[in-house]
């Protein structure tokens, strides 16, 4: 039986959030949605954790954390519920276990935005440390911005050519961890992942979406270790086209410099 996992359980009202754990961006939460829930386990590290929901983040990734503006508090709340949870349960649930909660409501008025609320917790059950722990801290500059860039240029060219060894290889180290944290066997997630894009792939719609240069968007997470690859309307820089359902898939990118080259690490 599968160990259970970290889940973070949030809720919010009247604002969008983005939620960090350890300065890694793990999922966004538009006000229209109410709340979203996600594992962590990938992210947690040996001791203490840093759970951070951001209020109302700047207008693109890159500028989520500084870019600041006035706007009123009335009826901004957010609420934050991690447990530990078996396969098939959420928190709160028979059967889980309730690890901690924080949050915020704000008072009224005019309030400055983005806003950190945050905990510190130690989590039993990291499996670090992680490779993004042992990556050198990087510098956000033209040279890292160009070296990046060719490594989106590399994992767009291998799903157009519809290369899944080549897809594999561009982020190997990450799902291998990931793998370890949420405890499937990394062959299973390899052929998952191969059947899955087997089947993208054999759609006549099949295509991805060109990579514009102007909607790239870069930021440092992780303690300075790890550079986000997004877009600058928060999705995947790396897409499909909508398929012949309309779907689209998206793949995150999360570079970190490992034993001297840039390599996907979450």
């Amino acid at each position: 039986m599968a160990r259970p996992a970290v889940l973070l359980d949030v809720t919010v009202e009247g604002c969008d959030v983005e939620v960090y754990v350890n300065d890694i961006p793990v999922f966004r939460v538009p006000a229209a949605a109410g709340g979203g829930m996600h594992q962590v386990d990938h992210v947690l590290v040996n001791g203490e954790n840093v759970f951070e929901v951001l209020i109302n983040p700047g207008s693109t990734p890159s500028v989520a954390r500084t870019d600041k503006r006035t706007l009123p508090g009335d009826g901004v709340a957010v609420e934050v519920h991690a447990a530990r949870c078996p396969p098939g349960t959420a928190p709160g649930e028979t059967g889980t276990t309730s690890l901690f909660r924080f949050g915020e409501r704000l008072p009224d008025g005019p309030t400055e935005f983005p806003r950190v609320v945050r905990t510190v917790r130690p989590v039993d059950g990291s499996f670090g440390p992680w490779a993004w722990e042992r990556a050198e801290v990087l510098q956000l500059d033209g040279e890292l911005l160009q070296e990046a860039t060719r490594y989106v240029q590399s994992m767009h060219g291998a799903l157009a050519r519809k290369s899944f060894p080549g897809f594999w290889a561009h982020n190997e180290i990450a799902h291998r961890e990931v793998c370890i944290a949420f405890d499937v066997a990394l062959a299973e997630r390899q052929r998952g992942a191969e059947a899955a894009l087997a089947e993208l792939f054999a759609d006549p719609a099949f295509a991805m979406a060109p990579l514009v240069a102007e909607n790239f968007d870069y930021r440092l997470v992780g303690g300075g270790r790890l550079l986000e690859c997004i877009a600058k309307d928060w999705s995947a820089i790396v897409r499909t086209e909508p398929d012949s359902e309309g779907h689209v898939m998206r793949f995150p990118i999360m570079l970190g410099r490992y034993e001297g080259s840039l390599r996907g690490l979450r």
